[in-house]
């Protein structure tokens, strides 16, 4: 799980470094007040990343961190937990945790986070397992080398 958020991290360290941002508002916009209008390249002018998190609106704030919550939730609470029997790297369908599947999300999820279109659906359990864990070796080096 932390090797996942590490490479993400990476990626996003990536992406930022080189300018590239998403082109539209954050808030304000085109309907918005032109004055307090806040875009993806402003913040990505703003050199420190400390400064571009305190730049972003509370409600921005919020909404990352309750997915967050919802994502922890879902993986921490599926059973078999991966300390206790589950697959290592493994990561429990998001439409069964929603409404229609165990319940555990009061609202309906349209595609899970692997595989969200089911191009992998096929897949044999060695080629998963193998994949699962080429996906912790990047996971701990990834770890390792932003630590």
């Amino acid at each position: 799980k932390h090797g996942r958020v590490a490479m993400a991290a990476f990626v996003g360290f990536c992406v930022q470094s080189n300018g590239i941002h998403f082109p539209w508002d954050i808030k304000g916009g085109i309907l918005g007040d032109a004055a307090t209008a806040l875009s993806y390249g402003d913040l990505s002018a703003i050199p420190a990343p400390v400064d571009q998190w305190a730049a972003v609106p509370t409600a921005g704030k919020l909404q990352i961190l309750g997915t967050i919550a919802v994502l922890e939730f879902v993986g921490e609470t599926m059973e078999p937990h991966y300390m206790r029997g589950g697959k290592p790297g493994f990561y429990p369908s998001l439409k069964d945790a929603a409404g229609g599947g165990k319940g555990n999300i009061p609202h309906p999820v349209p595609l899970d986070l692997y595989d969200p279109f089911g191009f992998f659906e096929g897949d044999s359990e060695e080629k998963k397992a193998r994949g699962r864990n080429v996906e912790i070796n990047n996971g701990s080096t990834s770890t390792a080398a932003s630590g």
